[in-house]
């Protein structure tokens, strides 16, 4: 909790200094749903949060900058059913620095693309429901993002966004590898609300 805080402190910190510049800036958080391809499990059944800050910077054009500092929530889960009752769960909390381009296609609506690094600094798993244990991930995670921006009020906009790791996040047990599946990776989708201070 201590680490979540420093982390949105500093947000809030540097999105003041920026606002006298040719940025702005403001805060964000929501809500994610993780899977983790390569498990042999499906679905988006871990839930999980996000929040953070951002600074951003209109471009020539149509075009817009966005630099984010956020923590997050990732991992996998099982859902039990009558044809597979084993239990597995995975906890993974990262803080991550998107770099995004925004392209604006109208007032109120604008899809994204960036890529974004992550650093694990929480791992945790439960395969027996017991509770949760140390679990074996890379510490840093290089991802691809894509989504969907709409502005809701000059200080208020919603944001869909889909992220997939580029790399690993898990080798396979005994480091296999199954043509281009080289391991494990994150598949998350999130729903934030980003508010702009003024």
């Amino acid at each position: 909790m201590k680490r979540i805080l420093f982390f949105a402190w500093l947000m809030l910190s540097c999105s003041s200094i920026l606002q006298g510049q040719a940025f702005t800036g403001g805060i964000a958080g929501g809500i994610t749903g993780n899977q983790i391809d390569g498990d042999s499990y499906f679905g988006y059944h871990k839930m999980g949060f996000t929040a953070g800050g951002y600074v951003q910077t209109r471009l020539e054009g149509n075009w817009q900058f966005q630099m984010e500092i956020a923590y997050i929530m990732k991992g996998a889960a099982n859902a039990p059913s009558p044809d597979n009752s084993s239990f597995y769960k995975v906890r993974l909390q990262y803080v991550e620095v998107p770099v995004m381009a925004d392209w604006y296609i109208g007032k109120k609506l604008f899809p994204e693309a960036g890529v974004s690094f992550g650093y694990l600094f929480d791992a945790r798993q439960d395969l027996t429901g017991t509770g949760y244990g140390p679990a074996d991930f890379k510490k840093t995670e290089f991802s691809m993002k894509a989504g969907l921006n709409y502005q809701f009020t000059d200080l208020i906009r919603g944001n869909l966004r889909f992220s997939y790791s580029i790399i690993p996040v898990r080798n396979h047990p005994g480091d296999q590898t199954y043509l281009l599946n080289r391991g494990e990776y994150n598949n998350t989708l999130s729903f934030s609300v980003y508010y702009r201070l003024k």
